[in-house]
């Protein structure tokens, strides 16, 4: 983006403009509508590209806030630049704009324009918007999220009569729960290099595939018998795969679709969606476990439904949601270029903001994995009875949690204190808990373990995000590697801790202060030691900055 140069006097709150002497500069101006107008720079000489200003007079302060903009410089006229093609004279960032685009963009969206080219008055085309179609993608996302969920935990609340029901070892049963932690090692550099590379249409298709196949084989493995274990057991390891890609999804689909206001809540959206999912899987088991045939239908019906949102997936906009995006194809394509797995892995790990904060908040989420996992286990005989109890209010807490810490990650940015604040809680919450274990106290157990979901749960997509932010690059996409290494600390800690701390290796007494030391040691540290930039947040202040420049510009022509 390109801005005129000018200088300005707060003293004397005069404005002038003072291009160069071998560039002369012609402007026209539109004086029919006083809200709006538009600024041509040409440089023949040279044989620069012209550039578009157009200026809107706003007193709302939302797409200011949207884009980043200091409180001091909101309520001003908005301005949108644009290169013009030499050629068509059309802007190259209108690329794939269509009538039938516009119409599916936010009503409350400024200047639209038709097939992406000049108006007959002369008027510019926009650069950026939102679209509608964004939240129907995140809508088959998110129900992507809550299929696959909802066979992920079905059998940690019935663990013992699933092993009965198959005649197998408990411990396979416990590994139909652990097996997504153990193939995330090796999908966490496969899948992201796929979603960057194949984008969010392909990505949805291939999930889609796996999701119905694995469906199909779980109810094939439904049936009591060793044998059809097996089936059961292929099934859970494609619906996990499935899970796994989908979860590299939202952090993309937020930021090449979402303006910043909405980013974080929209990977709630998915996250929450996932909770639901591992809810409505500990329902059904609870509810049906002398019916594991039954359940295992149901489940597979609903594995199902979400292929019919393929088609409404689409890789990116034909504008971007917001000026720091507006470079989107190009980094689409130097993605495929050079966003190689090597690549792109070393440019994370040689992050040491992004590393330190992967593993450290990693740490506590493996924690979490682990504790549901083992939950029933964990419990006293006493309470074992409790356990679909305790695992309802831990996801439904957590439910609560995702909404609320992501609506306040957007309005505020401040995932530093965010984060730090979660893991207190978390760790108060367990502290609690263990007192409300040893005191044998029902009701302050469960209500402290639902605190610990509420801190934990609603934690993830905070981290989420705030690694994406972190790991920013104006360069190549990193979304999905982000997202799919912070899965991959999460998931080798869970494996170590649920095969570590089981009760047939450690006693549940003791398990109960490791999770205690490892969450406290995981505040302390971020609370203490770490420190980071918001890169994104940084890149959209520099736009927003060279938009304010051309906006002093703009209102001395």
């Amino acid at each position: 983006m390109t801005a005129v140069p000018c200088d300005h006097v707060k003293g004397d709150d005069t404005r002038s403009l003072s291009p160069p002497a071998e560039s002369p500069v012609n402007t026209a101006t539109e004086s029919e509508d006083s809200t709006s107008s538009t600024t041509t720079t040409n440089n023949s000489e040279t044989g620069s590209n012209d550039i578009k200003v157009r200026v809107r007079r706003s007193s709302s302060t939302g797409d200011a806030n949207a884009s980043g903009v200091p409180s001091d410089l909101r309520d001003k006229d908005e301005v949108f630049l644009q290169p013009e093609d030499p050629v068509s004279g059309s802007g190259s960032g209108s690329k794939g704009a269509t009538r039938a685009d516009d119409d599916r963009s936010d009503d409350s969206t400024p200047f639209q324009s038709e097939e992406g080219s000049d108006s007959e008055d002369g008027l510019p085309v926009e650069t950026h918007k939102v679209y509608k179609r964004r939240f129907v993608m995140l809508f088959f996302v998110s129900f992507i999220s809550l299929t696959n969920s909802s066979n992920l935990l079905a059998f940690t609340v019935i663990a013992t009569q699933a092993a009965d029901f198959w005649q197998v070892n408990i411990a396979l049963v416990n590994a139909l729960v652990a097996m997504g932690d153990g193939l995330s090692l090796i999908a966490a550099f496969i899948v992201p290099y796929f979603v960057d590379q194949r984008g969010l249409f392909v990505s949805s298709l291939a999930v889609n595939i796996l999701n119905v196949i694995a469906g199909w084989l779980r109810f094939v493995g439904g049936q009591p018998s060793q044998t059809y274990f097996a089936s059961m057991f292929i099934g859970q390891a494609l619906s996990v795969i499935a899970m796994f890609v989908n979860a590299q999804m939202p952090p993309r689909l937020a930021t090449l679709w979402f303006p910043a206001n909405q980013r974080t809540i929209a990977t709630a959206i998915q996250s929450v969606s996932w909770q639901f999912g591992l809810v409505l899987g500990i329902i059904l088991g609870d509810q049906l476990k002398d019916h594991i045939w039954t359940m295992l239908l149901i489940q597979a019906i609903i594995n199902t439904l979400p292929a019919v949102g393929v088609p409404f997936m689409q890789d990116q906009p034909p504008l971007p949601p917001q000026p720091s995006m507006e470079n989107v194809e190009e980094k689409a394509e130097r993605s495929l270029k050079e966003g190689g797995i090597i690549p792109a892995t070393k440019r994370l790990i040689t992050n040491f903001h992004w590393l330190f904060l992967v593993l450290f908040t990693g740490l506590p989420i493996g924690v979490m994995s682990a504790i549901i996992t083992l939950v029933q286990q964990l419990l006293p005989e006493e309470m074992q009875s409790k356990t679909a109890l305790f695992s309802i209010l831990f996801f439904l807490s957590g439910i609560v949690g995702a909404l609320v810490f992501s609506i306040i990650a957007d309005k505020t940015k401040r995932y530093w204190i965010l984060t730090l604040c979660i893991l207190i809680l978390a760790s108060v919450s367990w502290g609690l808990f263990i007192v409300g274990i040893y005191l044998k106290e029902i009701a302050l157990a469960i209500v402290f373990y639902a605190m610990l979901g509420l801190s934990l749960l609603g934690l993830m997509p905070v981290v989420t995000d705030f690694a994406v932010e972190v790991s920013f690059s104006s360069e190549v996409h990193l979304e999905a590697r982000s997202t799919a290494y912070l899965w991959l600390v999460i998931n080798s800690v869970s494996i170590i801790l649920t095969f570590g701390t089981m009760p047939s290796v450690l006693d549940s007494h003791y398990a109960l202060f490791v999770y205690l030391g490892i969450l406290v040691v995981s505040t302390l540290v971020v609370g203490f030691l770490f420190h980071a930039p918001y890169r994104r947040l940084e890149e959209e202040r520099k736009q927003s900055i060279s938009i304010e420049m051309a906006e002093m510009n703009g209102s001395t022509q």
